[in-house]
C-alpha cells in the first residue's frame, strides 16, 4: 500500500507540465476567470496558457482543491497570479 501511494506521488510530482489541460479543466478555468466580469476573455486565455506551462493538470487541480479547503491560495499560486497579471494583457 505504501509503495502504491509513493509511486502515485512520484507520478504526480514528475508529471510533465506545459501540456494542455482537458477540455473540462480549461472550460472551468475560463468560466470562473470571466465570471466576475473583471477579467477579459483575452486575459483569461493568456492566464490559462501560463498556468498550463507552470502546472501539470494534476498540480493545478490539487491547488484548486487546496484553495477551497483552506479558503486561500497557496503562496506558489499567488506568485503565479502575480506573474500572470504582469505578462497577460488586461483588456
Amino acid at each position: 500500500m505504501k509503495i502504491t501511494l509513493l509511486l502515485g506521488l512520484v507520478v504526480i510530482l514528475t508529471a510533465c507540465s506545459g501540456t494542455e489541460y482537458s477540455n473540462d479543466t480549461k472550460n472551468g478555468f475560463l468560466r470562473t476567470c470571466t465570471a466576475s466580469g473583471r477579467s477579459s476573455p483575452l486575459f483569461c486565455q493568456c492566464a490559462l496558457e501560463q498556468m498550463q506551462h507552470e502546472y501539470s493538470e494534476q498540480e493545478f487541480l490539487a491547488q484548486d482543491v487546496e484553495a477551497k479547503v483552506n479558503q486561500r491560495f497557496s503562496d506558489r499560486m499567488l506568485q503565479s497570479f502575480t506573474r500572470i497579471r504582469q505578462q497577460c494583457p488586461q483588456s
